[in-house]
């Protein structure tokens, strides 16, 4: 979250209710900006559209393509959102600002194309019309694209644009839904979910579009290097591996339900579960909160300590200053987590308590109950576990990170396949149990790299210049050029990349 600390630090130095109010607004936006959106505004429609008497076969259909687009765009955009955010950091600590912008432009064109071939293979040959296969391949590109733009906005300073942009959609999704249902656009087939669905395309276009003008108002330059992150695939590729395995550890277990007896089909398109797939999403809503204060917690207090001990390592301290900075330090690292879980699980369990007065008065199930309770205990654990693993990549501790990982990964996958035969009141252990897991590793991960951090610290000093090279710097450097030709139609391809070796030396000289 580069960046986003300096505006956050301003908003609660002012000490006031309304300065505190808007430093969480802030962080609500960029944390969980995009969940909020996908999640709690699409609730918001199912019951304006079950209030208003739509068929449940249309809001099923409806509710199947929110999920695909939704957990499929987080699958293919998460591996790329851990890299890129490596390589904003270093570029703002080198203050190489030039840089974000051609990096957000070749990283949106490379997600655009994924997205784009996966929605078309997807869609391809389904039953349903045109037009509905259109706006939801839409909307599957869109939400990819808001992740990643979202990566790219903790490094720019309109926070107040961003706030806007996701509480204006979500309001615009919402009016539409009732407009559109009273006075419904004639589609020729699934009348009801095309206009459900238009309206939440209209909303989350409307996110994007004020998000990449906040963005390019902040970020109007840049050099030409719009694919020199790949080089980032030779020094910190194993981010990208935490990223794609902390993502399907997370949506492993609703695949698996998909495809099980329990799982349902949807105009043989949509494999969903949905009860599951309902409960699940309500109860990743509960940590939203933790997911805010971690950030703020980061931002405003642990990043003074953690800059401080690296500041005393590379100066001229004793080994007692560096010893005292870190223990400062790794102090408030750990009354930030034990007050990070005491939050939660405050929080979790007194919804966990409402849920039944809650769900009765939404008219949800008591199954659909009992799943909740249990994805909140997960939620609860996911959430404390990310943390941690956030942490250890702050203290470049990145093999932890991926066996925090490819644990909550295999456990989720696992204990989901040996309980679901069980029947539903085994439904959601699963995750709740591969989550706790892999908090435990991740704990005692971080236990033993704080341990050892002095040492690690000076042990993994690079003591000579490496030059990049690798098959990724090779490809990166190929991409540049090609994108500079397609940029300027009078550009000669430079003979042994001169154009990007200058900008290497002029960086060495830096």
């Amino acid at each position: 979250m580069a960046g986003i600390g300096i505006t956050l630090k301003e908003l609660f130095q002012k000490d006031t209710y309304i300065g505190r109010v808007q430093a969480y607004v802030y962080s609500s936006a960029i944390a969980a900006g995009p969940w909020i959106s996908a999640v709690l505004v699409v609730n918001i429609m199912l019951i304006i559209s079950a209030y208003l008497i739509v068929l449940p076969i249309e809001r099923f259909l409806f509710m199947g393509t929110i999920v695909y687009s939704f957990v499929f765009s987080q699958i293919i955009t998460a591996p790329w959102q851990f890299l890129i955010a490596r390589y904003l950091a270093d570029k703002l600590f080198q203050n190489e600002f030039d840089y974000i912008r051609p990096a957000f432009i070749g990283l949106t064109k490379i997600i655009f194309t994924f997205a784009l071939v996966a929605a078309i293979v997807f869609y391809y040959n389904k039953p349903l019309p045109g037009y509905y296969t259109y706006m939801a391949g839409t909307l599957f590109i869109i939400l990819s694209l808001i992740w990643i733009i979202m990566v790219f906005l903790s490094a720019a300073k309109n926070y107040k644009a961003i706030a806007k942009a996701f509480i204006f959609g979500g309001l615009i999704s919402i009016f539409l839904t009732y407009i559109f249902l009273m006075y419904p656009i004639p589609f020729m087939e699934h009348t009801s979910a095309a206009n459900i669905l238009l309206a939440y395309l209209i909303g989350v276009l409307t996110t994007y579009i004020i998000l990449i003008y906040s963005f390019f108002d902040t970020f109007s330059f840049g050099n030409y290097l719009e694919y020199d992150f790949l080089r980032y695939f030779n020094k910190v590729g194993i981010l990208f591996s935490i990223g794609l395995f902390y993502t399907l550890g997370i949506w492993i277990d609703n695949l698996l339900m998909w495809y099980s007896e329990h799982g349902a089909i949807i105009m043989e398109t949509f494999r969903y579960a949905p009860l599951y797939d309902h409960a699940k999403f309500l109860a990743l809503l509960t940590i939203i909160p933790t997911t805010v204060l971690f950030m703020v917690q980061v931002e405003t207090e642990f990043y003074d300590k953690y800059k401080r001990y690296y500041q005393t390592v590379r100066g001229e301290s004793t080994f007692a200053d560096i010893t005292e900075a870190r223990s400062k330090m790794v102090g408030l690292l750990y009354r930030h987590l034990v007050y990070l879980l005491e939050r939660q699980i405050l929080i979790t369990f007194t919804i966990i308590v409402l849920s039944g007065y809650i769900f009765v008065y939404l008219g949800y199930s008591v199954l659909l109950q009992d799943m909740f309770r249990i994805c909140a205990l997960g939620a609860l654990s996911n959430a404390i576990m990310l943390a941690v693993l956030l942490i250890l990549l702050y203290f470049e501790a990145r093999k932890e990170a991926l066996l925090v990982s490819i644990t909550f990964f295999i456990a989720n996958l696992t204990l989901t396949w040996y309980l679901m035969p069980l029947g539903s009141d085994y439904f959601g252990f699963g995750f709740f149990l591969s989550a706790l897991i892999a908090l435990a590793v991740s704990i005692v991960c971080l236990i033993l790299c704080l341990k050892s951090l002095n040492y690690r610290t000076f042990s993994k000093q690079p003591y000579i210049l490496i030059p990049d090279s690798g098959l990724f710097v090779k490809i990166a450097d190929k991409l540049n050029v090609l994108s500079l030709y397609l940029s300027d139609k009078n550009f000669v391809f430079p003979k042994n990349n001169t154009l990007y070796s200058q900008d290497q030396e002029t960086r060495a000289g830096k």
